[in-house]
């Protein structure tokens, strides 16, 4: 190859690896690539005002990488490092989650973080007894005590995510890159309770907040938008207006609706029940609560053979019948709501319904279908009792998002 030509390469290969983006880190998440090199990391824009003799770490991440081939791929997840130690604080996989810190201990291999959802690990240590703990989604998955005692993490290093450092800001290898998706890295200078660590979705770390630290990128990794969510229990009931008051076409957009909203409703680790019930003069269970896990490919097929039927319209009805034989999981004491699609023209009494439902726990919302000159919008209303969960049918993300929010928090 000629002399030239080797120059641009080797100049475009650097210009690649030294690519660089500032980013904040609030409401954003990390994207590192598949193919893993040494040029895709992340550094943070932060430093340890004094030691640490106690430390929360909390990460939240999500992989490709199947369990069932975590223990042949090593990944540094966080990684601070010291002039006189490469080591100072690391969060490393290899076999399982590893903390080194001097030396080094195998806390946990879960299979969880592995199957390709959005978890959140934890990992604390304290100086006075060497005592670690180690969670995952919250719950405490290992711990035990006399890890490096009377120890510190020590001012004066750097911090990178998605690799391992063997000097200060680099010694990084490819096969130790870390490949997926990375958000919400927090860390506390005290060892934080279960209760504060499994709380919420709204930690601001005192030592290193993700929402006010600046980012910057190397390489190919990538930012994109990124709401944080926690594991949610709820039972959630679609009941779609068939009936002759409503178009075949405007049918077909309610039924997309349900389509789209069950994706926007899907969260990660979530124990969410889907039912949907269809409803005329009668209402029929289409879909049993618990028949198809939120996600499941099989839910949104299931939804799209729905068919239109016509006939008369009776509202209340179809809420009575949703409210005494959906499957609630009433013995669990968990929270449940039911969206009614309809265009709110109805010829029974759906006021005294709705309120029936509201006063047994049901949480009622409701979306205008049909053509807007012809959509009964107080009786909408009427079924909520709250104007704020009325929606529109081209908005399934916006009413997925407000009742996930409402039932969990």
């Amino acid at each position: 190859m000629p002399w030239n030509v080797l120059l641009l390469t080797a100049m475009a290969l650097a210009a690649v690896q030294h690519r660089t983006e500032a980013v904040l880190g609030e409401s954003r998440k990390l994207i590192f690539p598949e193919l893993r090199t040494v040029s895709n990391y992340a550094r943070l824009d932060t430093a340890l005002a004094q030691d640490l003799t106690s430390f929360t770490l909390c990460v939240q991440m999500r992989s490709d990488v199947p369990y069932s081939l975590i223990n042949y791929y090593q990944m540094g997840i966080v990684s601070y490092a010291v002039p006189s130690n490469h080591n100072e604080l690391l969060l490393f996989i290899e076999k399982g989650f590893n903390l080194y810190m001097y030396d080094y201990i195998l806390m946990a291999n879960p299979a969880s973080p592995w199957d390709g959802e959005w978890h959140t690990v934890c990992t604390t240590w304290r100086s006075s007894d060497g005592a670690w703990q180690f969670y995952v989604d919250g719950a405490l998955t290992a711990s035990a005590s006399g890890f490096l005692v009377g120890g510190r993490v020590r001012t004066g290093g750097m911090w990178i995510l998605g690799q391992d450092q063997d000097n200060v800001g680099g010694g990084f290898a490819a096969h130790q890159a870390f490949s997926g998706e990375m958000s919400q890295v927090n860390l506390w200078d005290r060892v934080l309770s279960a209760d504060e660590i499994g709380a919420d979705c709204n930690h601001h770390g005192n030592v290193i907040d993700w929402d006010t630290t600046n980012i910057e990128i190397f390489g190919q990794v990538t930012t994109a938008e990124y709401r944080c969510r926690l594991p949610c229990t709820a039972d959630i009931v679609l009941v779609l207006d068939v009936s002759s008051s409503i178009s075949r076409d405007q049918f077909v957009l309610a039924r997309d609706f349900m389509m789209s909203f069950v994706e926007c409703a899907a969260l990660r680790d979530q124990d969410i029940w889907i039912g949907v019930m269809q409803y005329t003069c009668e209402a029929s269970t289409y879909i049993a609560l618990g028949q198809y896990a939120l996600g499941s490919v099989q839910l949104g097929p299931a939804i799209h053979y729905i068919m239109y039927q016509g006939g008369e319209t009776r509202t209340g009805e179809a809420i009575r019948k949703m409210r005494s034989t959906s499957g609630w999981r009433d013995e669990l004491e968990i929270p449940r709501a039911a969206v009614i699609l309809t265009d709110g023209q109805t010829t029974d009494d759906y006021a005294n319904e709705a309120e029936a439902a509201r006063n047994a726990g049901v949480a009622l919302y409701s979306v205008s279908v049909g053509f807007p000159a012809l959509i009964n919008n107080a009786a909408l209303a009427t079924i909520t009792n709250d104007n704020g969960r009325v929606f529109a049918v081209n908005q399934p993300c916006d009413a997925a998002d407000k009742i996930v929010a409402d039932l969990c928090g």
